[in-house]
């Protein structure tokens, strides 16, 4: 809960709005709803990068990885 008032606060979120919703649930379908979409997609880490035609990009991966990635639908 500390981290996320955090984040929040420096987001400039309303910290009593969001710990009623937090408390109320008031989004939990919401966020389920997307977690079992992104199932269904295929995603099984976070992040996940989808580039066209290719394999996906998944987990904390190196710039580089991106820049070739980039590169290699630029040039074809």
């Amino acid at each position: 809960m500390d981290v996320l008032t955090t984040v929040a606060k420096n987001c400039g979120l309303d910290l009593d709005e969001l710990k009623e919703s937090l408390d109320d649930g008031r989004y939990l379908a919401r966020v389920s709803q997307g977690s079992e979409e992104a199932k269904r997609m295929g995603v099984t880490a976070v992040p996940s990068f989808y580039v066209e035609d290719l394999q996906p990009i998944t987990g904390a991966v190196h710039e580089d990885t991106f820049r070739e990635v980039l590169q290699s639908i630029s040039t074809s």
